[in-house]
């Protein structure tokens, strides 16, 4: 049986890989767009128009710019999602237990193959492995950390 603390450290690792795509999602739609394969045009700003009252402005959302608004939720729930994990990872110093941390695990797992469909959907064959990809290391940390390894 493999130690709980080499699981917890896995964990560590594979969160910082999810934390490093929410961030590029956050701070970089664009680039985070054509990691999944997407070809769109150069990045422009939102343009703003004015009210008949004029007391504010409203901006228009283009197509481009709805896909990099949606690309910057997801960057921030990504982040959301690992800073949890994280805070559970290091939690045993708390009370935490392994149980707990593997459930997260089977829940971000959860996550990850529901986007695949999302993108299978939406992009079409072949974009959901980009996220598939995560589903059996979540689901293989979570085995581990409920003492199946």
């Amino acid at each position: 049986m493999v130690a709980s603390d080499t699981f917890r450290q896995l964990s560590l690792l594979m969160a910082a890989s999810t934390m490093a795509l929410g961030i590029n999602g956050l701070l970089r739609p664009h680039a985070a767009l054509g990691m999944l394969g997407l070809n769109v045009p150069p990045p422009t700003s939102f343009s703003t128009t004015t009210t008949k009252d004029k007391s504010h402005s409203a901006q228009v959302l283009t197509p481009l710019n709805a896909a990099h608004f949606m690309t910057q939720l997801y960057g921030a729930r990504n982040i959301l999602f690992t800073t949890l994990t994280i805070l559970v990872t290091l939690s045993p110093r708390e009370g935490g237990s392994d149980r707990l941390l593997a459930r997260v695990w089977m829940a971000n797992s959860g996550l990850a193959f529901l986007d695949g469909l999302i993108s299978r959907a939406r992009l079409g064959p072949g974009t959901e492995w980009l996220h598939w990809g995560f589903v059996p290391v979540g689901l293989a940390l979570s085995t581990g950390l409920l003492g199946y390894f």
